[in-house]
């Protein structure tokens, strides 16, 4: 893990609470320069991110964690903050990014934001999740899922305190619906639209689809935007042609070894986008997604479409 420290922007001053202890909120002294303070919590069970932004009043919290014990992390953050926590937004319907929410929100009335397009998937989706992740979980996985309960438009602006936060709707990527939250001094929120220098999942079947929302979403950040991403570090718009770099290799990589046995087959894939990765962290992501994208790839004849 990287030890806690700040990314300064001038405009974006990042607060980070992950190193040795994911479970250790951190505070800024003085910061970088004017502008948004946001803290990032990154999980110790599985190494996702959420984020913590001072709206002056009170914190938002963007994506919940998927375990118990790192949604209570991201919890005990906002407490130690010593301000209330004001919402929960969701970039998309992975359960990492939402199944902590009801541990997050527990006794406080404060409401989980998405769209409709995630709201209806994480609802759809739940039960399969319950049966296939819960028991990979155990104790960790929350025994009740609280799902979004303030349903916004696609493109909707909402106001806490200071902050301004405005939702833009991709459709399916990365996942089966793909949010981005952004503000008003170029931090965007990228959920999983963009990683950092690690290992993607592909598994909901969309590669082509999602470099063409990426070639999409690049056209409309600004030279300066702070992308803070869903896994990894974060850093600027250069990340997300690094990330269609990933999905390109390793779609490539897939559609050439559609005639190996299971076995080389994975191996030639997960050979081909180490390299791209800072680590084998969430190699796992990788190789969940290869047969999936063979039965994409199959089901067009061979063709790299979905």
């Amino acid at each position: 893990m990287r030890p806690p420290g700040r990314v300064g922007t001038g405009k974006c001053v990042l607060v980070s609470a992950s190193g040795t202890s994911c479970h250790e909120p951190m505070t800024p002294s003085d910061s970088a320069g004017p502008g948004t303070v946001v803290t990032r919590v990154t999980g110790a069970v599985m190494p996702v991110n959420s984020y913590l932004v001072d709206c002056g009043p009170g914190v938002v919290v963007v994506d919940a964690q998927l375990c118990v014990s790192d949604a209570a992390a991201v919890r005990a953050a906002v407490e130690a903050s010593g301000k209330p926590l004001l919402a929960v937004l969701l970039t998309h319907p992975h359960p990492d990014h939402y199944a902590g929410a009801e541990v997050l929100t527990r006794g406080l009335d404060v409401p989980v934001v998405a769209t409709r397009a995630v709201a209806d998937v994480v609802a759809a989706d739940d039960g399969e999740k319950q049966a296939v992740v819960g028991p990979m979980m155990g104790d960790e996985w929350p025994a009740s899922r609280r799902f979004p309960d303030q349903i916004v438009a696609d493109d909707a602006t909402l106001t806490w305190g200071e902050q301004h936060f405005t939702v833009a709707s991709w459709g399916a990527a990365e996942s089966h619906a793909d949010t981005t939250w952004s503000l008003a001094d170029g931090t965007v929120f990228a959920g999983d639209l963009v990683y950092d220098a690690e290992h993607a999942y592909l598994a909901d079947g969309h590669g082509e689809r999602w470099l063409r929302v990426l070639d999409r979403f690049a056209a409309t950040l600004d030279p300066g935007a702070r992308l803070l991403p869903g896994h990894g570090a974060g850093g600027g718009p250069e990340l997300v042609d690094r990330q269609a770099a990933y999905v390109r290799t390793f779609l490539d990589a897939v559609s050439a070894a559609l005639d190996d046995d299971p076995v080389a087959r994975e191996q030639r894939v997960l050979d081909a986008v180490r390299p791209l990765a800072r680590s084998d962290g969430l190699l796992f992501l990788a190789r969940l997604s290869i047969e999936p994208t063979v039965g994409v790839m199959r089901d067009h004849g061979g063709e790299r479409s979905a």
